[in-house]
């Protein structure tokens, strides 16, 4: 992967405390992310400040984001030009040869997600109104173009995908139990929508994991959800094991707050790791982990470390590229905490920050570092204020950084990655 030419980002002072970066060590850019500096009152010693600084490259649109951003917008111009039999086919073909952007996304579901974006826009802001026919329009011209080509399952996952994040939309963060029963009903009419469509395929038969997948998104609105969870996702996971997604959506799945419990978890990683090993080694049991302990502080207690540590090596190992290793380094430096009041086992995993930086890291991908969960924490709390995606992770990634070369900054040492690694001066 070529990565763009950008400037290096330097780190320049970091407070003794090393919980946070002083407004004069960041870039311009990144200092209205910190606020103004309060002046320490005059009884009180100005701040020790280190001054070590820290020289890598930041990206600010990878190739992720590029292709991505290429591809949607290819999906909502077809859909805007009413090209719907191109837009199937294209679909289609993305499908059936498991195609995936840099970073690992089916590039099918991508190309879909732009081909609705216009409907689901005006669908979800009309639920938000609580103008339940007025989401039913704006995802019916959607319907009258799959009627038109009733056999393109590429066409059918954008008409299916509309309706089920309009019914989202109705749903929101409220409980089920406490929506109105207009906003429940609607919830319901729109994904009894998706249903009815993706019944009239066979994604097996089809070979088409963005089908299967649309199948798992439905769970959310299922009777019996629970029974169904860990076959649907298998069917989807045997379709498309080179997806991170699936594994990972999977995971979430199986929490207490959706449809298992700590123990289907961990079975379900164990099961995950062993049918995908050709391809991911122990990395299966990493992907299905993975959001499941950065929404869920209680999956640590139930999650073996030492088999995670092992799923982190052989993922790097098979996808040593930049993409995956932004994504590792974010979990691992950002989201998970290596203090000593965190629970023994994330110290553990969090621990592979270091080498995961060492071995593969070379450059900030500051989307990836953006999108990573965050928890309450002294890196959390400051590199979450408001900024662009850009500043917010590049102040993410440079304050997770700061914390891991803490020891070379205090000693005034310039800390500079290269094509061979790190080295401090």
């Amino acid at each position: 992967m070529i990565v763009p030419r950008t400037p290096a980002i330097s780190l320049i002072m970091l407070t003794m405390s090393r919980a946070f970066l002083r407004r004069a060590a960041l870039p311009p850019r990144l200092q209205p992310l910190f606020g103004g500096r309060q002046e320490a009152p005059e009884a009180q010693p100005a701040p020790r400040t280190i001054s070590g600084r820290i020289e890598v490259p930041v990206v600010t649109k990878s190739d992720e984001d590029r292709v991505s951003g290429q591809v949607f917008a290819q999906g909502r111009h077809l859909a805007r030009q009413q090209d719907w039999a191109a837009l199937g086919e294209l679909v289609r073909g993305y499908d059936s040869a498991r195609a995936q952007s840099p970073g690992g996304r089916p590039l099918a579901e991508i190309l879909a997600a732009g081909a609705r974006s216009d409907a689901v826009e005006a669908g979800s802001a009309a639920a938000r109104r609580g103008d339940a026919a007025a989401a039913q329009r704006a995802v019916a011209q959607l319907e009258e173009e799959f009627a038109a080509l009733c056999c393109d399952h590429g066409v059918a996952l954008v008409v299916a995908h509309a309706h089920i994040d309009i019914g989202l939309a109705w749903h929101g963060s409220t409980r089920r139990a406490d929506l109105p029963p207009e906003a429940r009903a609607a919830f319901h009419a729109h994904f009894r929508a998706a249903g009815r469509l993706l019944d009239r395929f066979d994604a097996c038969e089809a070979e088409a994991p963005s089908l299967a997948a649309a199948r798992c998104a439905l769970l959310v609105a299922a009777d019996r959800p629970a029974a169904r969870v860990a076959d649907d996702f298998a069917d989807l996971i045997e379709l498309d094991p080179a997806t991170p997604g699936h594994m990972r959506a999977l995971g979430r799945n199986l929490l207490p707050r959706w449809f298992g419990d700590y123990a289907l978890l961990e079975e379900g990683a164990r099961r995950t790791a062993a049918d995908t090993a050709d391809i991911w080694g122990a990395g299966g049991y990493v992907w299905v982990y993975l959001d499941a302990m950065a929404l869920d502080p209680a999956a640590f207690a139930s999650v073996d470390p030492a088999l995670f540590g092992e799923g982190l090596h052989d993922i790097l190992g098979k996808r040593p590229d930049q993409e995956m290793a932004n994504l590792l380094a974010a979990f691992t430096g950002f989201t998970l905490s290596a203090g000593p009041s965190a629970p023994k086992t994330e110290r553990k995993i969090a621990r592979a920050f270091g080498w995961i930086v060492h071995d593969h890291l070379r450059a900030v991908h500051a989307s990836t570092w953006a999108a990573a969960h965050a928890r309450s924490g002294p890196i959390a709390g400051r590199a979450c204020l408001s900024g662009d995606i850009a500043e917010r992770g590049q102040a993410r990634a440079l304050s997770s950084l700061g914390q891991l070369f803490a020891a070379d900054l205090a000693a005034g040492r310039v800390v500079q990655v290269g094509a061979n690694g790190w080295h401090s001066a």
